[in-house]
């Protein structure tokens, strides 16, 4: 089953191994791998929350600014405390993470299959399905699904410090992107 436009707390709410839990199950306990599978503990990092904050610029522009607000104050300052209290489902983002993201953006518009992709594909499908092997249920949420000049493309966006294919590969491999796609 295919749902191209389901809420992300839908998605999570729902049953199945996706493939954070999977690899959780690989390199943790179990219990942990359960309950990330359960959408009852989530691991939080300073990684993680720039790859949200790309993944909503990029594929949910629309919801950016209801979400991320900018700030160049210190964050022990009175007048940030002050701001952040007149502001409290706001993610906090610096003048810097801003620019990153323009730069970023900069680089996508650059490559026209990139482009094309982003511009004309769906966002954010949630895929459910159940192993044929194990019966468990499993769900993956896609960050696109579109077409391109070679056929139908599935994709998720990932971020990297590789700067060739070789290291990017070893990278796919360290932190099991592949099994998104499985």
């Amino acid at each position: 089953m295919i749902l191209p436009a389901q809420p992300f707390t839908d998605y999570q709410a729902a049953a199945g191994w996706n493939a954070t839990a999977i690899k959780a199950a690989r390199s943790t306990s179990l219990a942990q791998a359960k309950a990330i599978r359960d959408g009852t503990w989530r691991k939080e990092s300073s990684t993680l929350d720039r790859g949200r904050m790309l993944h909503t610029y990029l594929l949910e522009p629309e919801r950016f600014d209801s979400v991320y607000m900018i700030s160049g104050l210190s964050r022990n300052s009175t007048a940030f405390k002050t701001l952040a209290k007149e502001n409290p489902d706001a993610t906090w983002i610096k003048p810097d993470d801003s620019q990153w993201l323009i730069q970023v953006q900069a680089a996508v518009d650059k490559n026209p299959v990139a482009t094309d992709l982003l511009k004309d594909s769906t966002h954010e499908v949630s895929c459910f399905a159940t192993c044929p092997d194990t019966e468990l249920p499993l769900k993956a949420r896609l960050d696109g699904v579109g077409d391109a000049v070679t056929g139908p493309v599935l994709y998720d966006l990932k971020f990297t410090t590789a700067t060739d294919l070789h290291a990017f590969g070893k990278q796919v491999a360290r932190y099991g992107y592949d099994i998104q796609f499985a």
